[in-house]
């Protein structure tokens, strides 16, 4: 009975972890959606918004690797309590922001909470599910989480003509979903098990923070595979969660057609992230996943930044692409737990979307500060050729990620370091 218990109460801690995954990651890419709403009404510029966006992604950064260290520490239960608090909290003082310090305190606070989204659920799956499954667990896990930024989009879209425009109100209702999930965690407390607690065994980690990370920084494939990660994710970053909407309106699309447009990405990335898994698993490759994203994903975004097409559908299929080059990162993500030591597999996740974030918090400034350059100051009327002189950024980063996979990242056939030596 206790084992049957126990059964249930890891697949509902996992399918609450990958709700949290879903909920962080609609809060990541929100802002981008509802930019015609917020600059106006915090009184922004294209610059100063970029800055609201990137705050969430410092905080996020920051906080992986520590989060990592503190899921050790205290538990997966534990730890997934503090950040959806925390991001439920974030959430409402968004709604409030009445200025742009304000704002970005909040954004701060949402992406210190998500970090422990993320990491918590591939930390559940590495613990409880066989290694064999990992590429699919890991992407299943994705896909959940990744509804997140599709629900960011239209979905919100249609919330906030039903709310008659009203942005704060809406976030009013996304911050309650926050406390709910709460709830579900304070009662998986009460799922027993043989053993106790869910994660009472997981095991804490005598060795320092500093010594795990000289361990990783020794090892060159991790970071060569956390850099084709930031490089291959970035693009989706900046058309799914900043200048997408703006850039497609600019484009003659309207804000709700351009918002399920940047659906169409998250739905590309969403699907991709299990089918390349299973894909993967079942060659026992990684390298070529890597190869053919990167290729992808230079094709879309070049023909994004240079096309003068104004037809909807076509954006949709070349977004979607783009939204499947990106869940290569994915596959990125097991190279990387392949390539570390199995003490220190939770810290190089944190270490991986911790360079992530570092692509997505400088990036999108700079690329907003030539944006705004290009346009003179005009926030309001942006004209395509205000956005390419930016965006050409995209197709370079998926041409740095094809580099470091064909030259610089060794296939491990689906094999961790320990059965290679």
């Amino acid at each position: 009975m206790f084992g049957r218990y126990h059964n249930i109460g890891i697949f509902a801690l996992w399918l609450v972890a990958a709700a949290f995954f879903l909920y962080e990651f609609f809060l990541r890419t929100f802002v981008g959606t509802l930019a015609s709403q917020i600059i106006p009404s915090l009184h922004l510029n294209m610059e100063s918004f970029a800055w609201v966006e990137a705050s969430y992604a410092l905080a996020y950064g920051l906080m992986q690797v520590p989060v990592g260290m503190i899921t050790d520490r205290f538990g997966i239960l534990r730890s997934l309590l503090l950040g959806i608090l925390v991001c439920g909290i974030a959430t409402l003082l968004f709604s409030q922001s009445q200025n742009l310090a304000m704002a970005i305190l909040a954004r701060l606070l949402m992406g210190f909470g998500s970090a422990f989204g993320f990491v918590c659920l591939i930390s559940i799956v590495v613990k409880y599910f066989p290694h064999r499954y990992f590429a699919f667990m890991a992407g299943i896990s994705q896909f959940i989480g990744t509804i997140g930024p599709m629900l960011a989009g239209g979905p919100l879209v249609n919330l906030l003509q039903h709310n008659q425009g009203q942005w704060r109100l809406s976030l009013s209702y996304v911050s309650a979903i926050a406390f709910v999930l709460a709830i579900c965690i304070i009662a998986l407390w009460r799922i027993p098990s043989k053993t106790g607690p869910i994660d009472n065994n997981w095991p804490k980690r005598r060795s320092t923070l500093g010594t795990q990370l000289k361990v990783l920084c020794k090892n060159q494939q991790i970071w060569f595979i956390a850099c084709y990660s930031g490089a291959i994710y970035i693009s989706l970053a900046l058309m799914g969660a900043v200048w997408g909407t703006s850039f497609l309106q600019s484009k003659g699309l309207t804000q709700i057609s351009a918002a399920y447009v940047i659906s169409a990405a998250w739905l590309g990335y969403a699907v991709g992230c299990p089918i390349l898994g299973v894909l993967s698993d079942w060659h026992c490759r990684r390298n070529y996943i890597l190869i053919g994203c990167a290729l992808l994903g230079l094709i879309a975004t070049a023909w994004i930044i240079f096309s003068d097409t104004e037809s909807c559908v076509v954006y949709l299929t070349i977004f979607f692409a783009l939204g499947v080059a990106a869940s290569g990162q994915n596959i990125a993500i097991i190279a990387m737990v392949e390539n570390a030591l199995k003490q220190v597999r939770a810290t190089a996740i944190g270490l991986n979307n911790a360079v992530i974030t570092i692509f997505t918090t400088a990036v999108p400034p700079l690329v907003g500060l030539i944006i705004n350059t290009s346009a003179h100051g005009n926030a309001i009327r942006l004209h395509p050729s205000d956005f390419v002189s930016g965006l050409i950024a995209m197709p370079l980063f998926f041409l740095l990620a094809l580099v470091l996979v064909c030259f610089f990242i060794r296939e491990t056939y689906a094999k961790t370091i320990s059965s290679v030596i």
